[in-house]
């Protein structure tokens, strides 16, 4: 075998190939990478930033986050909760579209739990959606219709990671709207 004008013969070819594949097996090794060789640093290993905004920096490692979550109430807790949305007429808008949007599908367009998907609640001999109109919710707090949507009730979804706390409170509003 001829390699780079050297001629190779018995122990000195077994040598060069024994060579080559430490040195291939050393490479395939050492990548800490997506790829097998990873010879250029990728993208996608860097902490990205947008244009004109300053680098983005890393908590330390194991650090424990002390902001930015929403506090977590117990039902008994939440049942003294005031609505802090107030009441606007922009609010109450808003409410409507949230509300058009996330529950008019079970509940309809007048609360009564009797909207397109209620059927089909009921001929699987499921629990029906709540009727916003009865006693029973009426004389639930706002903290508590707040409590419901958040972490959801029987087959009603949590709307918590859903919708954000604000939004939430909009829905405490609408549903008042609709027990008038």
């Amino acid at each position: 075998m001829n390699l780079s004008g050297f001629a190779l013969t018995g122990w000195c070819r077994r040598l060069a190939i024994c060579a080559i594949s430490l040195i291939v097996f050393a490479v395939a090794g050492c990548s800490t990478g997506a790829y097998p060789l990873d010879i250029l640093h990728e993208m996608h290993y860097q902490h990205s930033f947008r244009t004109l905004e300053p680098p983005i920096i890393m908590p330390p490692e194991g650090s424990v986050p002390t902001v930015g979550r929403a506090p977590q109430y117990t039902e008994e807790q939440a049942a003294e909760l005031e609505n802090p949305v107030p009441a606007t007429t922009e609010n109450l808008e808003r409410a409507s579209v949230v509300y058009q949007l996330n529950c008019v599908a079970c509940h309809g367009p007048e609360g009564q739990g009797n909207g397109i998907i209620a059927s089909y609640f009921e001929r699987a001999e499921a629990t029906v959606p709540a009727d916003y109109t009865t006693e029973d919710i009426r004389g639930r707090t706002d903290g508590q219709l707040y409590y419901a949507i958040t972490s959801g009730i029987g087959l009603m979804p949590r709307f918590g990671p859903l919708l954000n706390e604000e939004d939430r409170w909009l829905l405490v509003h609408h549903i008042r709207e609709l027990q008038k």
